[in-house]
């Protein structure tokens, strides 16, 4: 009589507990460890790309703010004293070659 009532009373409530509580835990503990997982994965992945974009944004304006300045302060100032010094070496080249020659034109004249 004993084992009957064990049987019908106890053990199906057993096996209800027994399973409520194996569901409750592998949901607790899949929730807990796939949650852990997903959010390491997106922050290293988060990190990961925000740096790359980082460095590459960074390095690209330095490049172009580097090149633009050298090439104003730098090219430009370069060209124009370049052109200046030319002008001034030819313009002294052309006044003294054209003085001698007509100082020697000049003094070879019969006077």
């Amino acid at each position: 009589m004993v084992t009957l009532i064990h049987i019908t009373m106890v053990t199906p409530q057993h096996v209800t507990m027994v399973t409520l509580h194996h569901v409750t835990m592998v949901t607790l503990i899949h929730v807990t460890m796939v949650t852990l997982l997903h959010v390491t994965i997106v922050t290293l992945l988060h990190i990961t790309m925000v740096t790359l974009l980082h460095v590459t944004m960074v390095t690209l304006l330095h490049v172009t703010m580097v090149t633009l300045l050298h090439v104003t302060m730098v090219t430009l100032p370069h060209v124009a004293m370049v052109a200046l010094l030319n002008v001034t070496m030819v313009t002294l080249h052309h006044v003294t070659m054209v003085t001698l020659r007509h100082v020697t034109m000049v003094s070879m004249l019969p006077w």
